[in-house]
């Protein structure tokens, strides 16, 4: 029909010209049915929306917590513009993934000799029966000019059990009265004093004010797990953090960009890599990413003490493409520890540092942080990826321990005091989940948990109100950033209402979203 109204059109056309004609009408033709098309798609989103394929129909009404669908469903405003999609936990063409982990053995004939707590060296007590008396030679290793060279300090000889660390990351070589040997490295939380000192009166300052909510940060991550994947593999600590923390899950957290940098830098700067100075490797002008605006840096100047530590020295979220950073970013760094523990793991069993899994090695960092600075306030941040960066079966590894240090916080009365978050990047981008069609949806749609103290929203009612409402709309890292700045700046006696910024292009999750986002939604395109 087409080419004979294009033939038509150009039967008055000289015979040499009139290929070229049809040609042009023909583009014409298509162009105005697209664009009429477009227009009518626009013109009525929420219809269009609301008529989504198969993975979007009829989960979330039951109120199963582990059922998966949006908990908002008929419940989103009708002037929500972006309605969130009911994604089915368990959708018939997921279920050839649904695989068990091969069990994580890390065991060797016995366990690790030296472990840290609480600040301090020990020597494990099985040690000292199997082997008589240990003696340990404790070498400092430190961080060299930049994110990628460590040094070595001067050693301790001995180093005595229930002595103070020196630095976070240490080797240890040890030597029992039976000849028996061993060395490995290891991380523990450094206190530093001086750190204490300067900014102990920062704090109190803040409190005096009124200005703050004097709540901690508390924050861990899997790289590359949806909202739906973390249900699916972590279900224990997801009950927990639902059921008995009484967290709150954002079901509309959207990523703004693909890739790992793409989710932190406007989480943890609030900018996007295009607004951020060049920083990738090779590129004219670039420098490293020490001047970025970094949310740590404001948390420094009111006196928190703070954490960072990633796993995967050779993949760092800002030294894979970028040049990293040349001072240290946070009083506490894991990176050091990875660039000196790496080599060493071919040694052990997958995922094991010794007779210990490395994921607990992580989190065993973060529950010392949380330890050594009881009395200060503080930011800590552990994101863990060898588990799901690739595949995801292996997460279910982490469930039991991940559970247990969350009843440790709670237990120990550190989420008395915190903002604690539970989160990821995005969700699969490499597994073969991704090819489906609900693993398309879910590769966007990360998990993001909240969970403020108990006592917040007694005091707070509006501002928990518009949490949970929150939870249930659009929201983005430009959002979380946001927060982080207003838990700063957010009076004691104050509440949440309909409208606050927290500074740059996000909404603070305290106050009332119109589900639509606005610039905050812009994408952080990849660079090459």
């Amino acid at each position: 029909m087409l080419s004979l109204t294009a033939t038509m059109i150009c039967l008055h056309i000289r015979p040499n010209r009139r290929y070229f004609c049809r040609r042009i009408v023909l583009f014409l033709i298509v162009s105005f049915s697209l664009l009429a098309i477009y227009t009518i798609f626009l013109s009525s989103p929420n219809d269009v929306l609301g008529k989504l394929p198969y993975p979007f129909q009829g989960a979330g009404k039951s109120g199963d917590l582990l059922r998966g669908g949006s908990s908002g469903g008929a419940d989103q405003s009708s002037s929500q513009e972006c309605v969130l999609p009911e994604l089915v936990l368990w959708h018939p063409e997921l279920t050839v993934y649904r695989k068990d982990p091969k069990p994580l053995r890390c065991s060797e004939s016995e366990s690790n000799w030296v472990y840290t707590v609480n600040g301090t060296f020990r020597i494990s007590r099985e040690a000292v029966e199997k082997h008589g008396s240990v003696m340990c030679i404790y070498v400092p290793i430190l961080r060299g000019k930049d994110d990628f060279e460590v040094s070595r300090g001067s050693p301790v000889k001995p180093m005595v059990d229930g002595a103070r660390l020196t630095s976070d990351v240490f080797e240890a070589k040890c030597v029992g009265s039976d000849g028996a040997v061993r060395t490995n490295v290891y991380v523990g939380v450094a206190p530093k004093e001086d750190i204490l000192s300067q900014r102990k009166v920062r704090v109190e300052q803040q409190r005096s004010s009124g200005s703050s909510l004097d709540l901690d940060i508390l924050m861990f991550g899997f790289d590359s797990v949806s909202r739906l994947t973390w249900m699916r593999n972590l279900p224990n600590s997801y009950r927990y953090f639902v059921e008995v923390l009484g967290g709150t899950v954002l079901e509309g957290y959207n990523i703004v960009g693909d890739g790992t940098p793409q989710a932190l830098l406007p989480l943890l700067t609030g900018k996007t890599e295009q607004e951020l100075p060049e920083a990738r490797r090779g590129f004219s002008g670039a420098v490293t990413v020490d001047g970025h605006p970094w949310i740590w840096k404001d948390l420094k100047r009111l006196g928190y003490v703070t954490q960072w530590g990633e796993d995967g020295s050779n993949i760092g979220t800002f030294t894979y493409r970028m040049l990293g950073f040349r001072n240290q970013p946070v009083d506490h760094y894991l990176r050091t520890f990875y660039l000196a523990a790496d080599r060493d793991f071919r040694r052990y069993q997958p995922n094991c540092l010794g007779s210990q899994p490395r994921h607990l090695n992580m989190m065993n960092w973060m529950r010392d942080f949380v330890a050594v600075y009881a009395q200060r306030r503080k930011f800590s941040f552990v994101f863990h990826s060898e588990y799901s960066h690739d595949g995801y079966t292996d997460l279910k590894n982490a469930d039991g321990d991940l559970k247990d240090l969350l009843e440790h916080l709670n237990r120990t009365g550190a989420l008395d005091r915190a903002m604690l978050v539970l989160m990821s990047d995005h969700g699969a981008r490499f597994q073969n989940v991704r090819n489906t069609e609900q693993g398309k949806y879910e590769e966007r749609m990360p998990f993001f948990g909240v969970r403020f103290p108990a006592w917040f929203a007694a005091r707070h009612p509006g501002a928990a109100a518009n949490l949970e409402a929150n939870s249930r709309r659009l929201v983005t890292a430009f959002d979380v950033h946001a927060t982080f700045h207003d838990l700063l700046d957010f009076p004691v006696d104050g509440d949440g209402g309909d409208g606050g910024d927290g500074g740059g292009d996000g909404v603070c999750l305290l106050f009332l979203s119109d589900g639509i986002a606005g610039d905050a939604v812009r994408f952080a395109s990849d660079p090459v």
